[in-house]
């Protein structure tokens, strides 16, 4: 979904180019781009960690999922806390690919409302530790 003027949303592709392994990308999300997909280039890892990085904004959801795992794994970032809760400025997730040949990473606005865009600093590498 994106807004094209204030209040009117309109479909359009939120896919952007493949992020392949050690290209680091800078995601921006906004009001009016809520949702950011990014498809990983795989070729054949078993395991992969994406690095992410809030870069601007006040705060972001983060997932990376695996075609057989719709729910995927995600976190949330940002400046400051809310409650007992921090939120971390950068984390990982950790992705066991098994069978899978496909996965995405995702950048979304947080939940409060904003007009500001939100900017995450996106890296993938095979996971080797495991």
């Amino acid at each position: 979904v994106r807004a094209t003027d204030d209040y009117a949303f309109k479909s359009t592709l939120a896919t952007d180019e493949p992020l392949a392994e050690g290209e680091t990308r800078i995601v921006t999300a906004s009001f009016r781009d809520p949702v950011r997909v990014i498809p990983l280039t795989l070729e054949g890892a078993a395991r992969a960690q994406v690095d992410f990085r809030l870069v601007d904004g006040s705060g972001a959801f983060v997932m990376a999922q695996r075609a057989g795992d719709p729910l995927g794994e995600s976190n949330a970032l940002g400046r400051g806390s809310r409650g007992n809760v921090v939120f971390p400025l950068e984390d990982s997730i950790a992705l066991a690919l098994g069978d899978d040949t496909a996965a995405s990473v995702i950048v979304q606005l947080p939940v409060e409302f904003t007009r500001d865009s939100i900017q995450v600093k996106v890296r993938w590498q095979r996971d080797v530790g495991a």
